[in-house]
C-alpha cells in the first residue's frame, strides 16, 4: 500500500513539474516575441522620423514619443472587444486628436503625411522601386 502511495505521489509531483516547465517555455516564447515586436516598432518609428527632413532634433524627439504613445493607444483599441465600426470611429478620433500639437506647428498636410507613413500607406518606397524597374528595362 505504501508503494502505491509513493508511486502515486511521485507521478503527481512529476506531472506538476512537466506542466510548470511547459508554461515557462510558453512564457519565454511570449516574452521573446514581445521583445521582437518592440524592436520592430522602434525601428519602424525611427525610419518614419528620419524621413522628415524639415524637423529639428527637438521636434524629432517629441515625434518619436508621440508615435510610441500612438501605437500603444492603437494597440489598446485593437485589443478591445468591440465591433468594427466602433473601432474605426475610435481610431479616427485617435488620428485626429493625437498629433494636434504638431498640426499647430507644422500644418495639416504634415499630419496627413505622417499618418500615411504611420499606417504603412506611404507609397514613396513603391514608387522608387517602380522607377528602378523602368530604368532596368530601359537599359536592356
Amino acid at each position: 500500500m505504501k508503494t502505491y502511495f509513493f508511486l502515486g505521489l511521485t507521478l503527481i509531483l512529476f506531472s506538476f513539474n512537466v506542466v510548470a516547465q511547459s508554461q515557462t517555455k510558453e512564457e519565454n516564447e511570449r516574452i521573446r516575441m514581445e521583445r521582437k515586436i518592440e524592436e520592430q516598432k522602434t525601428e519602424f518609428i525611427t525610419n518614419i522620423v528620419a524621413s522628415f527632413f524639415e524637423l529639428d532634433d527637438f521636434q524629432r524627439h517629441i515625434l518619436k514619443q508621440r508615435l510610441h504613445s500612438y501605437y500603444d493607444e492603437l494597440l489598446k483599441i485593437n485589443v478591445l472587444n468591440i465591433q468594427s465600426f466602433e473601432k474605426a470611429t475610435l481610431i479616427n478620433d485617435l488620428d485626429y486628436s493625437h498629433f494636434k500639437d504638431f498640426e499647430e506647428m507644422l500644418g495639416r498636410e504634415f499630419i496627413d503625411k505622417l499618418l500615411e507613413k504611420a499606417k504603412g500607406k506611404d507609397n514613396s518606397a513603391q514608387k522608387k522601386k517602380k522607377k528602378k524597374k523602368k530604368r532596368k528595362k530601359g537599359d536592356n
